[in-house]
């Protein structure tokens, strides 16, 4: 029972580490605001968003792109004004 915890453990940390390194492989940096960078990561994150809020699912990427890039712009000068 015990050897079977410890299989499964460390089945589960390598499927882990597997994935980290397939999906860090991925990660680039798209642009920059700030010397903040924004990744193709957060890009995926924009897609998943905007399919969640409405069906946007055959958007242009290049539509999706102004519209992250819009947004963090728009982000980056209400911080900077706050400040």
């Amino acid at each position: 029972m015990k050897n079977n915890i410890i299989i499964y453990l460390i089945k589960v940390i390598l499927l882990t580490f597997i994935c980290n390194i397939g999906y860090s492989l991925e990660n680039k940096i798209i642009f920059k605001i700030n010397n903040k960078a924004f990744t193709t990561i957060d890009y995926d994150f924009r897609i998943q968003y905007l399919d969640f809020v409405g069906n946007n699912q055959n958007l242009d990427k290049e539509i999706v792109l102004n519209d992250f890039i819009s947004a963090n712009l728009f982000y980056e000068n209400f911080v900077a004004r706050k400040n």
